[in-house]
């Protein structure tokens, strides 16, 4: 699979901390490897051929990661067909992830200026995701860049004046 830099510049903002490490696992586990298999004397076809097992294990691993990290971009030219399928999903049809998506994808333009901008917008527009507090508070973090545990507290301290 092959990532232009087009489509990194493009996505990277998307990528989170999490994606980030896992994708960095990943690649030096695949280099590694296939260093270890190109510097071996090839003395034992058992060992070279599990070597080669890991490498292409860890390499699938790897496409996946990045599969991952391309389902989250947002600039395809697809998007139009791609917000569409999304919007057409709601919560109880087992789509939570697609709706987070959806609303995610209408936020992204916005210039919030905190949690308390954004809880407003959510509260007005999408009262149905503060049903899902995960993805509510998902949501925080990826848009605001807020530390979890901040966003968590902010969640409850509003339910709780409600």
């Amino acid at each position: 699979m092959i990532i232009s830099e087009i489509q990194m510049k493009a996505i990277r903002q998307l990528i989170s901390k999490a994606d980030k490490q896992q994708l960095s696992l990943h690649t030096q586990k695949s280099v590694r490897t296939i260093e270890a298999v190109l510097q071996s004397d090839r003395m034992n076809d058992e060992i070279e051929q599990a070597i080669l097992l890991t490498a292409k294990q860890n390499l699938f691993a790897l496409s996946n990661v990045i599969q991952d990290i391309e389902a989250k971009n947002t600039v395809k030219a697809s998007l139009p067909e791609f917000r569409k399928y999304r919007s057409s999903a709601t919560w109880n049809q087992g789509g939570e992830y697609s709706r987070y998506l959806d609303i995610y994808l209408q936020l992204t333009h916005l210039k919030l200026s905190g949690m308390e901008e954004l809880w407003d917008v959510v509260w007005k527009d999408y009262k149905d995701l503060i049903t899902k507090p995960y993805y509510c508070i998902y949501l925080f973090v990826r848009l605001l860049g807020v530390e979890d545990k901040e966003a968590l507290s902010f969640f409850n301290k509003k339910l709780q004046n409600f």
